[in-house]
């Protein structure tokens, strides 16, 4: 009777090399490198895992889908908690300056503004000579009315002055408009108009 037995293993070519490679930087034979691997999985899968009953496996297949069922509703109540719809208006701005000649010179802007409290954001526009920066931020005071602020600032080499200041009331869905003259030379005209609704986690 032979003490040890031969089998053939088909491998690519890539695989042989490799596997060739492996076997010579740990100093050892392909031959013997494989069959290292083999007693190794053979001694770890000789012996059987002992079979829990039936009852066992159902047990905790009801187990895990309670879990996941509980997790699940969990997570959607608590998605739909944590998601709050705001309104959308769109901020128009249109800037006249008069010119040194006497002459009009107008610009318009939009951007859109969510009216969750605080929220607030910040556009550059640019224009000849030194641009405009408008800053809008959302008040909502205790009355429960929404004011939107709207700062708009000249930009200067080293600060930003300040040429308008304004709070708009707004109640959604109306519009609200204003026009300002923040000084001789520049006219502004302020609209908000309602676009719909966002929904923000």
């Amino acid at each position: 009777m032979k003490r040890t037995e031969k089998i053939e293993v088909r491998l690519s070519y890539k695989e042989k090399q490799t596997l060739s490679d492996i076997a010579e930087g740990e100093g050892r034979t392909v031959s013997d490198l494989v069959r290292g691997l083999i007693e190794r999985y053979v001694s770890l899968n000789a012996s059987p895992l002992p079979r829990k009953p039936h009852w066992a496996l159902w047990g905790g297949l009801v187990a895990s889908g309670l879990l996941i069922g509980h997790l699940a509703t969990w997570g959607a109540i608590r998605a739909q908690k944590l998601t709050q719809e705001f309104d959308v208006y769109e901020l128009s701005m249109g800037f006249t300056q008069t010119l040194s000649n006497g002459q009009l010179s107008g610009q318009n802007f939009a951007a859109s503004v969510i009216l969750r409290n605080g929220f607030e954001d910040q556009f550059l526009i640019e224009r000849e000579g030194s641009d405009f920066k408008v800053t809008s931020k959302v008040y909502r005071s205790d009355d429960d009315v929404t004011r939107v602020g709207i700062k708009v600032c000249i930009v200067t080499a080293t600060d930003c002055e300040e040429i308008a200041n304004q709070l708009l009331s707004v109640v959604a869905p109306q519009p609200t408009s204003t026009a300002i003259v923040s000084d001789s030379l520049n006219l502004i005209g302020i609209d908000l108009k309602w676009v719909g609704r966002t929904k923000i986690l």
